[in-house]
């Protein structure tokens, strides 16, 4: 008797709304912060580790025009050092109060967030060179990282109603580039295949891309709770 084995494959999605100086918090671009810090770098470090020991693990992970353009946005990268900056000060002055109070699990945790921010901004500025689109070019490189695009806006296209609405969200993800390299190849869902591009207007027909609410972290609450 025959055994029939299934297939896993493990696709990741990645998209955030354009937070580019629309302010830090609540909804602004302090969320993009968090999520580089806390998603993207553990991810693709862990990915380069794997590649680093020649283990053959593979995912797919889906990027959006918009994340695309903020992750390579010279401004936001400079914005994100100052946010790991500031939350590692934050961390270790907590360490410092929570060792006058004599909680010593609290005094944990705060030095455990002060290493995680600054090791963070080491990998960061050392590991990838302030360059996540290239990391994760060179991942995909390798074999360890299949990126996939989609549409421009992040729309479901099957409900836009028209296919000239779905083809206009579709371009920014299967035009070439201008004036710039990107890592991120589209493989699927175009007639042809060309790079992802990187453009101010992520958004069709508007100067203004959408955002949307975010929840804020429960160390920021714990900070924005201080006394």
């Amino acid at each position: 008797m025959s055994v029939k084995y299934g297939a896993c494959i493990f696709v990741l999605q990645g998209h955030l709304p354009y937070t580019r100086q629309i302010g830090r918090w609540l909804h602004g671009e302090g969320s993009l912060h968090r999520t580089i810090a806390e998603t993207y770098i553990p991810l693709l470090s862990t990915l380069s580790d794997l590649a680093e020991h020649e283990v053959p693990a593979r995912l797919t992970l889906s990027v959006s025009p918009i994340l695309a353009e903020q992750l390579g946005d010279p401004l936001i990268a400079q914005h994100f050092e100052s946010y790991l900056l500031e939350r590692a000060e934050r961390a270790a002055s907590d360490v410092a109060r929570f060792e006058r109070a004599g909680d010593l699990h609290a005094r944990y945790l705060a030095h455990w967030y002060e290493d995680f921010y600054n090791r963070t901004l080491a990998i960061f500025r050392g590991r990838f060179h302030r360059d996540l689109l290239e990391a994760a070019r060179r991942l995909q490189d390798s074999g360890h990282l299949e990126i996939a695009a989609s549409a421009a806006t992040h729309a479901y296209l099957p409900l836009l109603g028209r296919e000239s609405r779905s083809r206009r969200r579709s371009a920014p993800a299967c035009a070439p580039i201008a004036g710039r390299s990107t890592p991120i190849r589209r493989r699927s869902g175009c007639r042809k295949p060309a790079t992802v591009r990187v453009s101010r207007a992520c958004c069709p027909n508007t100067d203004s891309p959408c955002s949307s609410p975010r929840l804020m972290p429960s160390w920021a609450v714990a900070q924005s709770a201080r006394p």
